[in-house]
């Protein structure tokens, strides 16, 4: 048996621990939040995902692409997450903007080969819209 001084400082000891334990916790969380990481699949993504341009090509994206496509796996359309890796801005702005605009590069017989119907054209969107949905799109880029 301990005397009662040392049991209370050894107690005392176990709280600071556990306090310094939570507090490192809580501040690793605060600065990715600050850092502004996004968790997907276990990886951080970096970026400023409470930027205008971000929460607008999520809306863009979800109204629009999301029926079809997920940014990180196919799904009926392909994985758009690492899109602008394989095609310009200007280029998908035109694809999507454009409805008499078929490409017949290898890339895009590839892609209608294997998920059948072309793309739907959305004329009615603005190429500063499918820019805010490829900045959305940016944070799922795969490294």
């Amino acid at each position: 048996m301990l005397p009662k001084h040392l049991t209370l400082f050894l107690t005392f000891c176990w709280v600071i621990v556990i306090g310094v334990c939570i507090f490192l916790f809580y501040t690793f969380f605060q600065s990715a939040k600050i850092e502004n990481r996004i968790f997907v699949c276990g990886n951080a993504l970096m970026g400023n995902y409470n930027d205008t341009a971000y929460a607008d090509g999520k809306a863009i994206f979800y109204s629009n692409c999301a029926s079809c496509h997920n940014p990180i796996k196919d799904a009926t359309g392909p994985a758009l997450g690492n899109i602008t890796t394989f095609r310009s801005q200007e280029w998908i702005c035109k694809f999507l903007t454009k409805p008499k605009f078929i490409p017949k590069d290898k890339r895009a017989i590839e892609l209608r080969k294997n998920f059948g119907l072309s793309c739907t054209k959305f004329p009615m969107l603005k190429c500063e819209e499918v820019k805010a949905a490829l900045r959305y799109l940016e944070f799922y880029k795969l490294n």
